[in-house]
């Protein structure tokens, strides 16, 4: 199965029509698609099962009644990234006729979580507030201070805020897709040593903490299809540092433990029939103090493809 995406004729909104391969003519470097594309697609892409760009709209066999239509496979792309990958000792990616590259992985079981804390030294922040996604999609969290100064409330003081969003969804038919977002902004206030006529004497600043912590866990569990050993590549985007991702085998051993950030991939024998399980942990915070504020915000994503 192929998909042709794009936004055909005057059409505003992104349309993905899904078609099977009617012919593969390699040496010629094209293929036949057993449908026809709509207005205004010719020239984009077409997609794998797996979203990687195959081939690009060429033309139909017949501009008046179009039965099928024809697309240039996109090989002269591939050899410059294969080159490019060849250069770093990675793995080359290869082009398949529709049926030799089945399926060799059946996902069993797709879940995340995520929890927002709080926390602070004034306030809501003090007391630490939380929330958790239990069941729901997407949670979001905010608390502030109550910095107030001696003798005069107002003077010289600002009030301390923390806040977290949380979103956890599935990602095409493999993989996970998280968006989180801490935002922190420090406080201060004045302690007097004395007041007089509401004024304070001998006053000394103070900076006050607040903290945003995002914590998010997936698991995405898989079995074996067809036949094995095959290679299972592991892959990730946008990831915060330090987040930690295992993979579990069927016996519930460890088969890998990963310290993972920004976007990389790996690849892993699968040699076990059985559940597999993919685990992944991520920490997303922000933390400021006084006249400061911290943001951070990341969209991880994680997902599975059999090689």
């Amino acid at each position: 199965m192929i998909c042709i995406a794009g936004f055909p004729g005057s059409e505003h909104d992104y349309i993905g029509k899904p078609l099977v391969l009617r012919k593969a003519d390699l040496p010629n470097f094209h293929i036949v698609l057993e449908g026809t594309a709509e207005d205004g697609q010719s020239g984009g892409p077409i997609m794998d099962k797996s979203g990687r760009v195959v081939a690009i709209v060429s033309e139909n066999n017949s501009k008046q009644n179009p039965k099928y239509h024809t697309a240039v496979i996109a090989s002269a792309p591939l050899d410059y990234l294969n080159e490019y990958l060849r250069q770093r000792g990675r793995s080359a990616l290869a082009l398949e006729e529709a049926g030799t590259g089945a399926s060799r992985l059946k996902i069993v079981d797709r879940q995340g979580s995520a929890q927002v804390v709080l926390s602070g030294d004034s306030g809501e922040l003090e007391l630490s507030r939380q929330a958790k996604t239990d069941g729901t999609p997407e949670i979001s969290l905010r608390g502030t201070g109550n910095e107030q100064s001696d003798c005069l409330p107002a003077f010289g003081a600002w009030t301390s805020s923390a806040s977290g969003t949380a979103a956890v969804r599935p990602f095409e038919i493999t993989g996970l897709r998280f968006r989180l977002q801490a935002a922190a902004n420090g406080g201060h206030y004045t302690k007097a040593a004395s007041c007089v006529q509401n004024n304070p004497v001998g006053f000394t600043p103070v900076d006050t903490k607040a903290t945003s912590m995002v914590l998010a866990e997936g698991t995405i569990a898989f079995e074996p299809e067809n036949t094995i050993p095959f290679d299972l590549r592991l892959a990730w985007r946008e990831m915060p540092p330090l987040s930690e991702i295992r993979l579990i085998d069927p016996l519930l051993e460890t088969e890998a433990e990963i310290e993972a950030s920004a976007a990389s991939e790996r690849f892993f024998r699968i040699d076990k029939s059985g559940k597999w399980q993919v685990k992944l942990k991520i920490t997303a915070k922000a933390e400021a103090l006084g006249n400061n504020k911290a943001d951070t915000s990341a969209q991880p994503l994680i997902f599975l493809e059999a090689r």
